[in-house]
């Protein structure tokens, strides 16, 4: 079985032969009857090598290039299954990293949103205690003027008692 380095050595005898045989041929057409007969015996050995190339060609470089091609058809097809299969593992995992970037901001956002209720919860406590302190401060202050008004109203009972 030919290989492609073959092939293509027979490929150039090929053209080799033919160039060769055209240019005799010429020159027999313009000696005519005069040419050598060595021209005429070349021409026909070349005939016979092409002949013989051309013979062994299809044979063995044509089969030989049907085997590389075939090969090649099939790393390629290997390869393309390989690939495909290879896309579609990374396309599940960007599709799982993506739902799984869905589900953490969908947490960070309740999470978010707990806190601003949080945070409002608080501000309306806070509110409540300022409101709270206010009202037990004007309480106190009141309950302070009624005692220093009864401890004024006893001291002036008991001056006027004489004690």
């Amino acid at each position: 079985m030919a290989t492609t380095e073959d092939r293509q050595h027979l490929e150039r005898l090929l053209r080799e032969h033919k160039k060769r045989l055209r240019l005799l041929e010429l020159r027999h057409a313009r000696q005519g009857d005069a040419s050598d007969p060595a021209t005429m015996a070349e021409i026909d050995d070349i005939k016979a090598a092409i002949a013989d190339i051309e013979q062994h060609e299809p044979s063995d470089v044509v089969t030989e290039t049907r085997i590389v091609l075939r090969k090649q058809y099939e790393n390629d097809i290997d390869f393309l299954i390989a690939d495909g299969a290879a896309r579609n593992r990374r396309q599940t995992r960007v599709e799982e990293r993506t739902e799984t970037l869905a589900v953490e901001q969908h947490g960070i956002k309740d999470n978010v949103i707990q806190l601003m209720a949080d945070v409002q919860t608080i501000g309306g406590r806070v509110l409540q205690n300022e409101t709270k302190g206010r009202t037990g401060r004007t309480r106190n202050m009141l309950l302070l003027l009624l005692n220093v008004i009864m401890l004024a109203l006893i001291l002036a009972m008991l001056k006027a008692h004489g004690l």
